[in-house]
């Protein structure tokens, strides 16, 4: 039972049965609870929403930045030892058709050390370039200081490869004769 004063001093009094106030208070709370429980999955769903369109872009970029070599844009050694991972598992299912050029710049200590890192990093920018013009299509890889190499994949490229390594010797006598400067001027093993 409750009861009211009403402005004319009277009393309004209201009766119910308890398991109907009960029944209802049941309701009322069982009714909050499910609203929360909306609300908060609403949130959630609006939470990964926004994560998938603004930090995974922005994540995916990281990850492709920290598979790349900071000086010379090419990949690096854990973009190679993941490439090593895949063709290692294309190897066990007998459809690999692939092969590597190693490659061993020579001199860049001593480049550093009489000119200084500044002409190292455009010895090993030329490096770079020797490569992505002597091999076309190819995925390029630093591995170490001035040690590079060249992942060919696929019939085309591996009958190519005599024709690519060629265009390298190439390339390095053309840089010789042009007298270019040291940094400029490629040997390799």
């Amino acid at each position: 039972m409750a009861f009211k004063s009403l402005i004319n001093d009277m009393r309004l009094v209201v009766t119910a049965n308890e398991e109907d106030v009960l029944r209802e208070t049941n309701t009322l709370n069982r009714n909050i609870v499910l609203s929360a429980a909306g609300i908060m999955l609403l949130f959630m769903y609006l939470a990964l929403l926004m994560e998938k369109r603004t930090m995974r872009p922005a994540l995916d970029q990281m990850d492709h930045l920290a598979h790349l070599d900071g000086l010379t844009g090419v990949r690096n050694r854990t973009s190679f030892l993941e490439t090593q991972s895949y063709l290692n598992q294309k190897i066990r299912e007998g459809t690999a058709a692939f092969g590597y050029t190693m490659l061993d710049s020579n001199y860049l200590k001593k480049i550093n050390d009489q000119y200084g890192h500044k002409m190292g990093d455009a010895y090993l920018l030329s490096v770079v370039e020797m490569i992505q013009d002597s091999f076309p299509g190819c995925q390029v890889y630093r591995t170490g200081g001035d040690e590079f190499v060249v992942m060919m994949e696929g019939e085309q490229s591996l009958q190519n490869a005599a024709n690519c390594l060629e265009s390298a010797y190439t390339w390095q006598e053309k840089r010789k004769q042009e007298k270019r400067e040291p940094w400029e001027t490629l040997l390799f093993l």
